[in-house]
């Protein structure tokens, strides 16, 4: 089934990565085999020097169907098919193809200095651009119509990055979690293609630099690229564990996989006698085969990715490619050669293009609140294929010939790539700005909301709704704005602290981001001078004394260092009541001794204070909001039941720790819940995604934490 919003594990859950461009055919007419000399089939590339004669436009059969068995891994993978839970190094596979192929080819040109940019970008854009624009406008207009309300300025603003080429950059800079996220981009799977195009655009400038300064030879290419690879990689290693967005969707962490690829069609170059050796190159492939499989069923949205453990994927990917230079008979080609799969390295780039918006429009059709069951994922899947089809047989093939107007001028391909993204992206851009894309008719009036236990949820979405349905996701706490709650790369408490009354008590608020979701509620207490408040949260790390990772599966440093410095100042500060909140059910996933570490957090800050353990907020599996915008008079539809959004067994441990600690204890199900835990109590909206309360609703909470405060002993 799909995911609801955020990147891509399977429609399941979701991700995407998108393919180099699959040459198809052998070219037969005149025309063709002249420019093949020029740019070589994309699946041909010569053996080696040794055997150019024979072999300089020869079909790689082999990486047709290594492209196939990517193509396969990324659509099974989004489809939901059990046990792949690492398809999505598909990406990864085609990274490596693509450096292997360009480079050997700009080698060849660099050398007998052939090399014309205008022509190679002009036949980079005949080949990517027809499908890429079709499937782009196709996607718009559905997924506009499908998506609710909510979404739709989402839709616009990714379509106009989408046109741009630079989706990547977007994403990145969102924050965008492609492998554990929720509710993914419908343009999500374009982020590969924007990285391929900023690859074609820069990767032939460096490859001159180097030839003008410091030589042609395919050996001093190779030293200036494998610089460069290294370079990349450890970027792409250190970048995952600071900002791992930034790493999975941009150019300078992921470019080491192409320069892998390019030093393994430089190193074929250079050295010939490497292809000769086929006992060792088929013992070899046939490894790296294996090493694919592992990757793609043991791999999982947890694992950090890319860091360094893109390098299983990508190299051996490089292995079967140099595998494939020889001709032995017994090697992995002769499986990667057969029919089906290089019927599906054929059609593979129209089929990754098509596969993501088949999957993903009928789930915005429906709504992310009623996920598609697994069984129509994998028919959409297989769906994907005949569809993919049709896109290459008549967009992608018609597209890449350099017959008629389109193909026959170099000037008229570019200015055609500029100024279609351009006049789409003028379009898009703007209305994503418009306040309209997102109004919602609301119902009726509904009344003030006022905290009581077991709370009827509203029918409809009411016309004073507070906060309004458009303002919802940025309902959030001050000290997320101004500094006061740390993100993940920062180690050093923050020095934040609320209130005039030097007479009152002192509280601290201690945790993770569901325990800044009580700021606003504390801080009503101390604008009225009942309190002082403290405040030390920071994203994703818990006030419980256990090793966490990121929700990236990377390695997190920077929490225990903020942890550590924050029960230092309370001992120091020596506040009177300490208020303890997390997300428990989330850690208890990752954590083996979650009771231990939060057993030794009060024991250290509760010698002789008091301290107060908040029971966690209800969790939905997709975001309440955007469910409302479509289901304006059926909003408890948009309600999960309590059986599902409470995780009992997260909340008797808490109350099991307090309880054995002397600490407090407040839960506060018991005013967001019956039966069922609804969206909407009285005209309030009570949760800004799917497990963090708005500031609106935090804030009534206001007497019920006064009273805890009180009784807190």
């Amino acid at each position: 089934m799909l995911l609801a919003r955020g990147s891509p594990r399977p429609l399941t859950s979701v991700s995407t990565p998108f393919l180099p461009p699959p040459g198809a055919t052998a070219l037969t007419n005149s025309r063709a085999r002249s420019s093949a000399a020029q740019f070589p089939p994309i699946a041909s590339v010569p053996h080696a020097v040794g055997h150019r004669a024979r072999s300089a436009n020869r079909f790689r059969s082999d990486i047709q169907g290594l492209r196939a068995i990517a193509v396969v891994a990324v659509v099974a993978y989004h489809s939901g098919v059990a046990g792949l839970s690492g398809g999505y190094a598909g990406v990864d596979v085609f990274f490596v193809i693509s450096g292997f192929l360009i480079t050997t080819h700009l080698a060849g040109s660099i050398k007998d200095r052939s090399l014309r940019l205008r022509h190679f970008y002009a036949r980079r854009v005949r080949r990517l651009m027809p499908a890429s624009i079709t499937v782009l406008l196709v996607s718009v207009v559905l997924g506009y119509l499908v998506t609710a309300p909510l979404d739709r300025q989402g839709v616009l603003q990714d379509a106009a990055a989408t046109a741009l080429y630079m989706p990547n950059i977007l994403f990145a800079v969102q924050g965008t979690d492609y492998l554990a996220g929720n509710a993914p981009s419908l343009f999500q799977h374009y982020w590969s293609l924007g990285l391929e195009e900023q690859f074609y655009l820069l990767w032939p400038i460096l490859l001159l630099l180097v030839a003008k300064f410091a030589g042609r030879s395919p050996r001093t290419l190779l030293i200036a690229v494998a610089l460069v690879t290294l370079s990349s990689f450890a970027i792409g290693v250190w970048m995952t564990e600071w900002r791992q967005p930034f790493a999975f969707f941009l150019l300078p962490s992921r470019a080491w996989e192409f320069g892998l690829g390019a030093i393994v069609g430089l190193a074929v170059l250079q050295w010939p006698a490497l292809a000769k050796r086929s006992r060792l190159w088929t013992i070899a492939g046939w490894l790296a085969c294996l090493g694919l499989v592992f990757v793609f069923l043991v791999f999982t949205s947890t694992t950090p990715f890319p860091s360094w453990h893109a390098a299983f994927p990508a190299a051996a990917t490089a292995l079967l490619i140099l595998a494939g230079t020889s001709d032995s008979p017994n090697g992995p080609g002769m499986l990667l050669a057969t029919r089906p799969l290089q019927f599906l390295g054929k059609i593979s780039y129209s089929l990754y293009l098509v596969h993501w918006p088949i999957l993903l429009i009928p789930q915005l059709a429906v709504g992310w609140h009623n996920p598609l069951p697994t069984w129509s994922t994998l028919t959409l899947g297989l769906a994907s294929v005949p569809l993919a089809w049709l896109c290459w047989r008549f967009v992608e093939e018609p597209g890449r010939s350099e017959s008629g107007w389109w193909g026959r001028s170099n000037r008229r391909a570019l200015g055609a790539a500029m100024s279609v993204g351009a006049a789409i992206a003028l379009v898009a851009a703007p209305l994503s700005l418009s306040p309209r894309i997102a109004d919602v008719q609301a119902g009726p009036a509904a009344p003030t909301t006022v905290l009581n236990l077991n709370p009827v949820g509203t029918p409809h979405v009411p016309l004073n709704l507070s906060p309004t349905l458009t303002d919802t996701h940025d309902d959030v706490a001050e000290i997320y704005a101004n500094g006061c709650h740390l993100d993940v790369t920062r180690a050093v408490a923050a020095d934040c602290s609320y209130g005039s009354n030097t007479d009152a008590p002192v509280v601290a608020l201690f945790g993770d981001s569901h325990a800044a979701t009580w700021f606003p509620a504390l801080n009503e207490l101390a604008t009225r001078g009942q309190i002082q408040l403290l405040v030390h949260t920071k994203s994703s790390c818990p006030s419980a004394s256990v090793d966490v990772t990121l929700p990236t599966g990377a390695d997190y440093p920077a929490c225990d260092a903020w942890r550590s410095d924050v029960l230092n100042r309370l001992q120091d500060i020596d506040p009177d009541v300490i208020v303890l909140a997390n997300f428990t059910s989330f850690y208890l996933g990752s954590s083996s001794d979650w009771e231990a570490g939060l057993t030794r957090t009060i024991e250290e800050v509760g010698d002789g204070r008091r301290v107060l353990v908040v029971g966690d907020v209800p969790e939905h599996d997709f975001d309440p909001a955007t469910c409302l915008s479509r289901e304006t008079r059926q909003a408890l539809d948009c309600g999960s039941p309590l059986s599902d959004a409470v995780d009992v067994r997260a909340a008797e441990i808490d109350r099991s720790v307090a309880a054995a600690t002397g600490a407090s204890y407040l839960s506060i199900v018991p005013y967001l819940c019956s039966d069922t835990c609804p969206a909407i109590i009285g005209n309030t909206i009570f949760y800004r995604d799917e497990h963090h309360l708005t500031a609106t609703s935090s804030r009534l909470f206001a007497p019920i934490f006064h009273d805890a405060l009180d009784s807190a002993d």
